[in-house]
């Protein structure tokens, strides 16, 4: 049995396999066998007890053997043997570590399996608003949740996306840091997320205390990628939200991040305009 020789940080990045095998890399076949039947389950029912085990990432050749397991246990008349083994193969060549969202995609064009795939990926969804609500509290990591079919683009019955559920300025730096451009989404309350953390405490620390603080420091980072990428467009949000804009000039206030505020120090827009077409050109 092979004994599992991680360091703490990468069992972080990788979740474990189950609390009972947690040094052990190599699951026994029934218990790959089980994920394939909890994925099968997961497809007739969205509310599966367990079901958050298959968001995690397994090493290839375990990912591999579990979407086999589904194609196994639907007895697919339709998929002819010499078709199975090509599927096989297809699997077979995967390497690293992944989740079984993503092994179901190097099946795209197999429609039998597309209903498991879209199964993942709603959970996933609700994962993620739930991680954002929880304060980044949550089983599975924010990068197994976009790595198992999660967007952070994709917006909940009342039109908010991951990003305007967040339970605090931290949160939504991380969400930030993966998708910028988020923090100038409108939901349909025609909030973007920073008017939606304007009364965050970080907001109100010393200087001193707020030009060091991590979470700003990552929020404050994805603002200035917005204002690199689409500087018009800021200016333009930016002077017609004002708690927006006092939630931008406050991370001004992190280290390195004054450039926040060239919007504000020019005056009018040609300035953006001609840092769009720098962008672009570049």
């Amino acid at each position: 049995r092979a004994r599992c020789t991680l360091k703490h940080s990468d069992l972080c990045r990788f979740p474990r396999l189950h609390e009972d095998d947690a040094d052990d890399l190599s699951p026994s076949s029934e218990r790959l066998q089980g994920y394939s039947k909890l994925l099968l389950d997961l497809v007739d029912c969205p509310v599966v007890g367990g079901a958050l085990q298959l968001l995690q990432l397994f090493p290839a050749r375990q990912c591999a053997e579990i979407v086999l397991g589904v194609l196994s246990m639907m007895s697919l008349q339709r998929i002819s043997t010499a078709e199975k083994a090509l599927r096989q193969t297809q699997l077979r060549l995967l390497d690293g570590w992944l989740t079984i969202y993503e092994a179901l995609a190097v099946l795209a064009g197999c429609s039998e399996l597309s209903l498991a795939a879209a199964a993942l990926r709603e959970l996933a969804q609700e994962q993620l608003f739930e991680y954002a609500t929880r304060g980044g509290v949550g089983r599975t990591p924010l990068g197994v949740l976009l790595r198992s079919g999660a967007n952070l683009l994709r917006a909940d019955a009342e039109g908010r996306l991951a990003a305007h559920r967040s339970a605090s300025l931290g949160v939504l730096g991380t969400l930030a840091q993966a998708s910028p451009m988020t923090l100038f989404v409108e939901n349909s309350a025609g909030e973007i997320p920073l008017e939606v953390v304007v009364g965050d405490a970080k907001l109100r620390q010393s200087d001193v205390d707020f030009a060091t603080d991590l979470d700003l420091e990552r929020l404050a980072d994805a603002a200035l990628k917005c204002l690199a990428a689409a500087p018009h467009q800021v200016a333009q949000v930016l002077a017609r939200k004002a708690k927006a804009a006092s939630v931008w000039k406050a991370l001004s206030r992190v280290d390195g991040c004054e450039a926040l505020l060239i919007y504000e120090q020019s005056g009018d827009l040609s300035e953006f305009v001609q840092m769009d077409v720098v962008c672009a050109q570049a």
